[in-house]
């Protein structure tokens, strides 16, 4: 809301009708004409593509500019619930239980979730290998250990606060080149920290 006072009387200036009369009044740039002030950028645009050399608007740009677009946090849906993660504050450790009883009794709360109560937990861009919540072990600080939904967001907040995850602490590697050593700490399963390995060359 935006007030505007004038001979001593408030106004609202952030009216639909106003704010229709002020989009009305913005003079946007007319794209330049072929041949004028575009310079040719390729020989035949239309060889690949009638986008290339030419001012394009974006079909949001007025929306942006405006501040009319509408982001996810500004829409609402009956009965929606709102959830939050419980993620580990220390970098490597084995999970040696999550206790979320608390947490499901707090005010709002409708649904509590682990690790251990994913089917299939495990995600990832190449390899398969990333939880969607840790059930076993943490990584690395930030690993989510447990997750809450409820009706608003703080109520999501204070449920967090009453989950008890118990470590066992395990040797942490916190730089690239001590976690490439021989015998170094392994942060996951398998043989080497070393995710792959792949020679480039060029020329003789």
């Amino acid at each position: 809301m935006v007030i505007t006072v004038k001979d001593g009387a408030a106004t609202d200036t952030n009216t639909p009708e106003l704010l229709k009369r002020a989009d009305a009044e913005i003079k946007l740039p007319a794209a330049p004409k072929k041949g004028s002030d575009l310079q040719t950028i390729i020989a035949d645009a239309n060889q690949q593509t009638p986008a290339v050399g030419q001012r394009v608007v974006r079909v949001d740009a007025r929306a942006h500019g405006l501040g009319r677009t509408e982001y996810i946090d500004d829409m609402t849906w009956p009965n929606q619930l709102f959830a939050k993660v419980k993620r580990a504050e220390i970098a490597h450790a084995r999970i040696k239980s999550v206790d979320v009883s608390e947490a499901a009794k707090m005010p709002g709360v409708k649904a509590t979730l682990v690790g251990a109560e994913i089917p299939v937990n495990s995600f990832g861009p190449s390899l398969q290998d990333q939880p969607l919540i840790n059930a076993d072990k943490v990584h690395h600080v930030g690993d989510p250990v447990a997750a809450v939904a409820a009706e608003t967001e703080q109520q999501c907040i204070d449920a967090l606060k009453k989950i008890k995850v118990e470590y066992e602490p395990l040797t942490p590697i916190f730089n690239p080149i001590d976690a490439m050593k021989e015998g170094a700490i392994q942060v996951h399963d398998g043989k080497s920290n070393i995710y792959a390995s792949k020679q480039i060359k060029k020329g003789d």
